[in-house]
C-alpha cells in the first residue's frame, strides 16, 4: 500500500491484510510498509506463537523485538520507531534510526506518513535518536526538508541525523624535492606530439641552491563520535633525514629544515636522504677516445653515444645525450636516455634506480626500480623491481618479455602477424628466491645420492652393502635423510610465503590501453593465458579469492 493510500483512508474503513503473513496471527490497525512509533497500538494478536513478549530496558532503551505484548488484552504495542517485519517465523519491529559502527553517523529512512496514516513530525526521529542515548543534537533543519520533499514524491529517503567529529591523524614527516624533476616522458611540443630526446636532465645546482625542505610531523586532532566520546588520533612520526655530500641544513622560523648546497653538483633526493652529487661530463662518445669509464662516486653526463663494446660503472645517475648501443652499462642510481638503446641483443644495462629511454630495440634491461619507455619496446627483454611503464606516445611492446614486480601498463601489445610477447607479473621476494635455490641445490644432492645408494630401504641398502662400507653408507643415508627432511620444510614454507603475498598480486596488474594482440603471452604469480584473438582496452588482475588471471574492460 502506498504512502498517499494510507494517508488517505477513511479511519472507519478496515485495513487490508499486506503483506499476506501478518493477517495469519494479528488483526492489523495499520498499514505495516509504513513505520510505527513507540507506543503505537499494532494490531489484536489471534495467534501469540509468532510473538515474544517484549518491553522497554531498565536504562530506558529500547530493547528487541522493540513491541511489547499484553497478554490478557493481546494488543502489540511498538517500542520503537521502526518498521515490521518477520524473521524466523517471529515478528520484529526493525528500528529505523542507526548508528554507524565507527559510532561516527546516525541515519534513518524518512517517510510521509505513520502506520496509522498520520504525518510523521521531524520531533519523532529526535527522540527515537535520543532513545539511543546519542548525545549530539539532530539537524531538524534538515530533517524537516527532507520531510516536505518525502511528502511531495511520495518516496521515502535516507537520511543522515547527525555527524561526529572524525579524528584527524597526523601528517608524518616527509622531504619535498624543491628543484623541478627531469620529464619522466619527454616534452610536448606546442603542436601536441611529443619529443622523446628532450627528457631534461638531472638539475643542476650552484652553491647556496636550496634542494629540499623537510617538513616536520604533525599532531593529530582528537575526534568525537555521536555519544560525546571522544576518539584519539596518532601523532604524526618523525622521519630522519640523512644528508649527503655537498650539503647543509638551515633551520627555518616555520620548523621546517631546509637543505643547501654547497658545491657544484647533481641533486639526489632519494630514500630519506639528501646530497649533491658530483659529476663527469663526458663531451662526445664513450669510444676509444675515452675507454671505459668507472667513476665510484658521483654521477655521469655523456652529451654523446655510449658505443657498442665499452662499458660504463657510475656509482649515481647515468644521463645519456645521445644512444646506448651494445654496451655494459652498470649504475647505482636512474639511467636516462634522451635517444634510445638499440643493442642487437648482446651486453646488458643495470640500474638500481630507473631506466628511462626514447625506446629501446633488442635490449637487454635490468632496474631495481621503473623502467619508462614510451615511444616503442621491440624483442627486447626488461626485469624490474619496479613498473614497465609505456603508456604514452606510441607505446608499443611487440616480442621479447616482460617480468615486473609492481605492474606493466603499456598502450599495445604483440602485432597484428601474432608476435609472441610475454608479459609477467613477479613479485619481488628475496626470500623466496633463496628457498628456492636452496630446494634446486638439496634435490640436487639428493638425486647423487639416490644415484650412488640404488633404491630401496635403508636397512636393504645396508644389507646389499659389503661390511668394510657399511658406516659410510649408513652416514650416507643419514645424509639423504636429513635433505629430504630439509626439502620438506622448504616447500612448506615456499607454500606459506605464497599465500601470505596472494592479495599483493591483485594489487599489480597488468595494463594494455589500446590494443592487446593475439600471440600476447599474460602471467601473474603461477597462472599464465595466452590471447588467441585481439582484447582491446583491458586490465589483466590476479584474483585472491579465484587464483586466477581476471579480464576487466577499461572502457
Amino acid at each position: 500500500m502506498s504512502q498517499t493510500n494510507a494517508a488517505s483512508t477513511p479511519a472507519d474503513t478496515a485495513p487490508q491484510c499486506h503483506p499476506e503473513p501478518f493477517c495469519r496471527f494479528m488483526e492489523l490497525h495499520g498499514d505495516p510498509e509504513l513505520p510505527v512509533l513507540p507506543g503505537m497500538l499494532l494490531g489484536i494478536a489471534t495467534d501469540l506463537a509468532p510473538f515474544t513478549a517484549g518491553a522497554d530496558s531498565d536504562s530506558g532503551t529500547p530493547a528487541p523485538p522493540f513491541y511489547s505484548v499484553d497478554l490478557a488484552t493481546r494488543e502489540i504495542r511498538a517500542t520503537t520507531l521502526g518498521m515490521m517485519s518477520m524473521s524466523g517465523n517471529k515478528m520484529e519491529v526493525v528500528p529505523l534510526v542507526s548508528v554507524s559502527k565507527n559510532s561516527l553517523t546516525v541515519r534513518t529512512t524518512v517517510y510521509a506518513t505513520d502506520f496509522s496514516g498520520a504525518a510523521i513530525p521531524p520531533i519523532v526521529y529526535d527522540r527515537a535518536t535520543r532513545q539511543l542515548k546519542v548525545t549530539l543534537p539532530v539537524d531538524l533543519k534538515s530533517l524537516a526538508q527532507t520531510i516536505a520533499t518525502v511528502r511531495e514524491t511520495g518516496t521515502p529517503q535516507e537520511a543522515v541525523l547527525c555527524t561526529g567529529k572524525p579524528p584527524r591523524h597526523g601528517a608524518n614527516g616527509r622531504l619535498e624535492r624543491l628543484l623541478k624533476e627531469r620529464d619522466s616522458v619527454g616534452a610536448q611540443k606546442d603542436s601536441g606530439t611529443i619529443d622523446y630526446r628532450d627528457r631534461g636532465a638531472h638539475p643542476h645546482v650552484e652553491e647556496g641552491t636550496p634542494v629540499a625542505r623537510y617538513h616536520p610531523a604533525t599532531k593529530g586532532v582528537r575526534g568525537m563520535d555521536v555519544f560525546g566520546n571522544e576518539i584519539p588520533a596518532r601523532d604524526g612520526s618523525d622521519r630522519p633525514v640523512r644528508t649527503g655530500d655537498n650539503i647543509r641544513e638551515v633551520p627555518q622560523e616555520d620548523g621546517t629544515t631546509l637543505y643547501e648546497a654547497t658545491a657544484l653538483g647533481l641533486v639526489d633526493v632519494r630514500g630519506g636522504s639528501v646530497g649533491v652529487s658530483t659529476v663527469l661530463h663526458i663531451k662526445g662518445d664513450v669510444d676509444m677516445t675515452t675507454g671505459n669509464i668507472v667513476v665510484e662516486t658521483g654521477s655521469v653526463h655523456v652529451t654523446g653515444t655510449i658505443r657498442s663494446g665499452f662499458s660504463v660503472t657510475v656509482a649515481d645517475h647515468l644521463i645519456v645525450n645521445g644512444l646506448i648501443e651494445s654496451a655494459l652499462v652498470t649504475c647505482g642510481g636512474d639511467v636516462s636516455v634522451r635517444g634510445g638503446i638499440a643493442m642487437e641483443g648482446r651486453n646488458l644495462i643495470r640500474a638500481r634506480g630507473n631506466i628511462i629511454a626514447a625506446y629501446a630495440q633488442d635490449a637487454v634491461l635490468e632496474a631495481e626500480g621503473d623502467v619508462i619507455i614510451n615511444g616503442g619496446i621491440i624483442n627486447s627483454f626488461i626485469t624490474c623491481k619496479g613498473s614497465v611503464l609505456a603508456e604514452r606516445g606510441k607505446g608499443l611492446v611487440m616480442g621479447g618479455s616482460i617480468v615486473a614486480s609492481r605492474g606493466i601498463d603499456v598502450l599495445e601489445s604483440g602485432s597484428e602477424l601474432g608476435t609472441q610477447t610475454a608479459l609477467t607479473i613477479a613479485l619481488d621476494l628475496p626470500e623466496l628466491d633463496a628457498l628456492l635455490r636452496e630446494m634446486d641445490s638439496s634435490r640436487s644432492k639428493l638425486q647423487r645420492l639416490e644415484q650412488w645408494l640404488g633404491k630401496g630401504t635403508p636397512r636393504t641398502i645396508l644389507l646389499q652393502t659389503p661390511e668394510p662400507d657399511r658406516r659410510i653408507v649408513a652416514e650416507m643415508i643419514r645424509v639423504r635423510a636429513r635433505l629430504e627432511e630439509r626439502v620438506a620444510e622448504i616447500q612448506r614454507e615456499v607454500t606459506r610465503i605464497k599465500n601470505l603475498n596472494n592479495h599483493a598480486l591483485a594489487r599489480t596488474p597488468v595494463i594494455i590501453r589500446k590494443k592487446a594482440h593475439q600471440g600476447t603471452r599474460v602471467k601473474i604469480g603461477d597462472r599464465a593465458m595466452s590471447l588467441h584473438h585481439p582484447e582491446t582496452a583491458v586490465r589483466y588482475q590476479w584474483s585472491p579469492e579465484e587464483r586466477q588471471i581476471t579480464t576487466h574492460s577499461l572502457i
